[in-house]
């Protein structure tokens, strides 16, 4: 569903209990999945969330998309 939306071009608020390593983990899996590169996707979401993915174990996840 949220693919389809901002397919779209729609737009999609992505939040989890604290707003930080979960939703951005998400986030990030999206943006690599849409085909930006997984370093840049990672600097430009924590340019707007700091807090986006926390733990090198979700960055380590949402980079697996670009496999």
């Amino acid at each position: 569903m949220v693919r389809g939306l901002l397919g779209q071009g729609g737009k999609v608020l992505v939040h989890c209990f604290g707003g930080c390593g979960r939703s951005g983990m998400a986030v990030l899996r999206l943006m690599i999945e849409a085909g930006e590169d997984g370093a840049t996707a990672l600097t430009r979401l924590q340019e707007l969330r700091p807090c986006a993915v926390e733990t090198e174990a979700q960055r380590v996840w949402a980079f697996h998309a670009a496999r």
